[in-house]
């Protein structure tokens, strides 16, 4: 499967723009998640500290500002880093990448029972967002957690 083109719309651009004023920190990906008023901003590797700010006043402030919930997540360059990222606070035991007999590239995850069932509640909706995220940054097929 090829990896998705990300399209940001005007508005999302803007809100890029705010964000980026308020905390300095750079944006790699901005989306709204599923239907909701939550943004979701990628930004580049090293700025995820800048982009909270001390005590998160610059996250308290940029929430004020576009009157938005907000989830900041950094990007990796490496993608089982980046999984990692996007699954915090959890953390998986094994993360690894493996091609299955036809061609298709997985991400496996192992999870404690707990953090498992997490992932996999409201109908795999937490699993659905992280799919999302990671194909519109990386090439794969499938994410199995173990």
């Amino acid at each position: 499967m090829a990896r998705a083109r990300i399209k940001l719309t005007a508005e999302l651009i803007r809100y890029i723009s705010v964000f980026e004023r308020l905390t300095g920190a750079t944006v790699k990906d901005c989306f709204l998640e599923g239907k909701s008023t939550k943004l979701v901003f990628i930004v580049n590797e090293g700025v995820l500290g800048l982009a909270i700010g001390k005590k998160g006043a610059n996250i308290k402030r940029v929430k004020m500002v576009l009157e938005k919930e907000l989830d900041v997540i950094e990007y990796s360059k490496d993608p089982l880093q980046f999984i990692r990222n996007l699954l915090r606070p959890m953390k998986p035991q094994n993360v690894y990448l493996s091609e299955k007999s036809d061609g298709q590239k997985v991400v496996n995850l192992t999870l404690e029972n707990k953090e498992k069932r997490f992932l996999l509640a409201k109908q795999g909706e937490r699993l659905n967002k992280v799919r999302e995220i990671m194909r519109r940054h990386y090439e794969f097929d499938l994410i199995e957690v173990r």
